[in-house]
């Protein structure tokens, strides 16, 4: 169990808040390791090894718990994971089960996505403005008429290069954010799982998300073949 453990903890980082596993100390079904004071549960059932750990996790595309899990089929023949058959239900602090949404690839891509996309309609609409605004100029001007005499004020004026400048930063901060945003799409397609076949003697190793809810305890279901592998957990404080 050890060796498969330092696979999980060499191939993933998560580093957001922890839960803590909730369970049996006289559970012999269940073998319970920490690594950098993140709490790792594995379970092994008709061959199969599955392992979880829960964080709440927190960024610019919202707030979810992040859900690491490391299976192994020690079995002689195939076993395929379906993630999308996952399920979560949360138990609040009046003691009602709810539900969570667990988030497949697709549907946590189209959700990065979509913000994705309203941070650029954002950025952009900014950039429009500001180039605009930096052409607009006003300068302090003085002399002497012979009809008025000493004179002194402002005027206003269009400084054409200024606004050129302004829209030439501009374009380069939405192609930084455009790189920025596609380096996140990347780095998620690497680690969330998807549908797999796992051969005899291999293992795999990813994450899921969860959309985050307040409550006290969240169970985490994850059916491979016919087995089922549940796993509760106590929340920290939300945040």
């Amino acid at each position: 169990m050890r060796k498969i453990l330092l696979f999980a903890l060499l191939s993933i980082s998560l580093t957001a808040v922890g839960q803590t596993l909730k369970y049996d100390s006289n559970d012999t079904t269940i073998v319970m390791e920490y690594y950098d004071g993140q709490q790792w549960a594995f379970r092994k059932t008709n061959g199969v090894v599955v392992g979880l750990t829960n964080s709440g996790s927190r960024d610019e595309y919202g707030k979810c718990y992040q859900v690491g899990i490391y299976i192994r089929n020690e079995n002689n023949r195939s076993v395929v994971f379906y993630p999308e058959r996952i399920t979560s239900v949360l138990k609040t602090k009046k003691g009602e089960e709810k539900p969570l949404l667990v988030y497949s690839y697709n549907a946590y891509m189209r959700k990065v996505e979509r913000s994705q996309d309203w941070d650029m309609t954002l950025n952009s609409i900014a950039v429009g403005i500001n180039a605009g605004m930096a052409g607009h100029r006003t300068a302090y001007v003085s002399g002497w008429s012979p009809n008025t005499g000493v004179y002194s004020g402002t005027i206003r004026y269009y400084d054409s290069g200024a606004a050129a400048a302004a829209g030439i930063y501009g374009s380069m901060c939405l192609n930084d954010l455009e790189e920025k945003q596609y380096k996140d799409r990347r780095l998620m397609s690497k680690g969330y799982l998807k549908t797999t076949t796992i051969h005899p003697g291999e293992e795999i190793l990813g994450y899921i998300n969860i959309k985050r809810k307040r409550g006290r305890e969240m169970r985490i279901v994850v059916p491979i073949n016919n087995s089922i592998f549940a796993y509760d957990w106590i929340l920290q404080k939300y945040r």
